[in-house]
């Protein structure tokens, strides 16, 4: 366990954006983490929902000083038998730092959300939007290109597109300049 906490040290270190990774055991039990567990992240069950996908699982963001998300892992020998699990927690503000910077036209928005409809990411607003739940029902799939009011009250044209993670991300263009 030691060498897997110093080796987690070394990887953390390198990749800012990480808050913590774990290895829990096929019961769930924390085995090694990156750091003692003293910034509050040590107390999130996240193993159980990746012990339990059969590829990743995509636990909610979870509120500290900003949202966060915990992608976890299983992790399988060569018969599929399941023997832990890996957590990274990925902090979603060095996420939101790599999103602004992308230019967009005045107006346009593009925002990231969650299988359940949490908004992790907004181009417009993001302190006042990110860890909130987009307005109506999660759904499955991606709506055709549409004109929707948006969460700012401005009438967009809106295109949507799925990422490996189960994220969706949304970009209007405002009926203005569309």
């Amino acid at each position: 366990a030691a060498a897997t906490r110093a080796m987690f040290a070394r990887s953390a270190s390198r990749r800012p954006g990480i808050l913590r990774f774990e290895l829990a055991s096929s019961g769930g039990e924390e085995i090694a983490a990156s750091d003692p567990g003293e910034v509050g992240l040590d107390s999130i069950d996240w193993a159980s929902a990746a012990l339990a996908s059969s590829d990743r699982a995509l636990i909610a963001p979870v509120s500290r000083d900003h949202p966060h998300v915990i992608l976890g892992y299983p992790i399988r020998d060569d018969s599929g038998r399941t023997l832990g699990a890996l957590g990274l927690f990925v902090d979603l503000q060095s996420l939101q730092d790599a999103f602004d910077s992308v230019p967009l036209a005045a107006g346009a928005v593009v925002t990231v959300t969650s299988v359940d409809g949490r908004i992790l990411m907004r181009s417009i607003n993001p302190e006042r939007f990110v860890g909130s739940l987009a307005p109506g029902e999660p759904r499955q799939g991606v709506a055709p290109p549409h004109r929707a009011v948006g969460l700012d009250g401005v009438e967009r044209v809106y295109a949507e597109a799925l990422a490996a993670v189960g994220w969706r991300a949304s970009g209007g263009m405002p009926m203005a300049i569309a």
